[in-house]
């Protein structure tokens, strides 16, 4: 999607000059002339479909030293910008100003680059704008089990608007389906509140419309899982290998991965034995090839370490 023509008038147009001015610190102090960030999260969206009012500006920087150079702790400049009022962690930075928040997240793009993000011109200057796919990919694998309101929102939207993105993001919403589906099939009160408290524009669903958009995706999702693991395990029975059980509490394999599907792979671990691993539990870090690897569970969720045979010795 290019950037259209006519933007939406908000207070982003306050926030997003502000925001800028501490890439330029970033830059300034950083030795880093061009440093590299995208501009996301639901003002994108906003700006992108005209769904709802958003008032936040999240920045995300792919090196967590850059947050060093915008924190009011050590920048005067972030210091004037929110009169010292601001919040703070390991992996992120915002600042609290009258109009609105301003947030750098030390996040990494999930999706490659062509996929991630277009260049907009905003302020007489090149900005990179994450996609609806880049953002719905954040907002489910960092927080999905959160469910909050106005990701509900958010996602039904882009269901229907765009929902090729969602082919696009799916890969990370697995991680926390099941969490986020549990929110809806017995949503807390606050979360139906929160949700009517929207200021919706374009777009205007009731609570149930949203949350059945939502389901009928996450059924599709699940119907997808379902084909991935039924393809692993056959291609496991029809090479005439057992197929073992993963313990993901405490569990280790050793040996190579043989096979492929879209959300699962297949590890020898034997002359005839072989596991079914889930992707997301190894944080898609695996692939095929002749690589020797041991994954270590810890519940729930692998290690995957690449392990070095060593050389073999002769003898005169």
């Amino acid at each position: 999607m290019t950037q259209p023509k006519e933007l939406p008038a908000g207070l982003w147009e306050s926030l997003l000059p502000k925001a800028l001015m501490l890439v330029d610190e970033i830059s300034k102090h950083g030795g880093v002339p061009n440093p590299f960030f995208t501009f996301g999260g639901g003002t994108v969206l906003m700006l992108r479909y005209g769904h709802r009012n958003s008032k936040d500006i999240d920045f995300f920087v792919s090196d967590p030293q850059a947050l060093g150079y915008v924190t009011p702790r050590l920048s005067d400049v972030a210091d004037a910008l929110c009169d010292s009022q601001y919040t703070e962690a390991a992996n992120f930075v915002k600042l609290h100003l009258e109009d609105g928040e301003i947030d750098f997240v030390a996040s990494p793009n999930l999706l490659p680059d062509a996929y991630a993000f277009d260049t907009w011109e905003l302020f007489q200057r090149p900005v990179r704008v994450e996609t609806a796919a880049e953002i719905i990919a954040k907002k489910m694998y960092h927080r999905g089990n959160q469910g909050t309101a106005r990701d509900l929102f958010d996602l039904s939207m882009v269901a229907e608007r765009e929902s090729d993105a969602l082919e696009l993001a799916r890969p990370y919403i697995y991680r926390h389906l099941e969490a986020f589906a549990a929110a809806l099939d017995a949503p807390p009160p606050a979360m139906k509140e929160r949700f009517a408290a929207i200021e919706m524009l374009n777009y205007s669903p009731t609570f149930e419309h949203a949350v059945e958009v939502v389901r009928t995706f996450f059924a599709e999702l699940r119907a997808v899982r379902q084909r991935s693991v039924n393809e692993a395990e056959s291609f496991v029975s029809d090479r005439g290998l057992t197929l073992q059980q993963i313990d993901t509490t405490r569990g280790e394999y050793c040996g190579r991965i043989i096979y492929r599907t879209e959300q699962h792979v297949v590890q020898g671990i034997g002359l005839h034995e072989a596991v079914v691993h889930n992707i997301e539990q190894l944080g898609r870090n695996a692939q095929s090839g002749d690589e020797l690897l041991r994954i270590r569970y810890h519940n729930g969720q692998a290690a995957v370490v690449s392990v070095q045979k060593p050389a073999r010795t002769t003898h005169p």
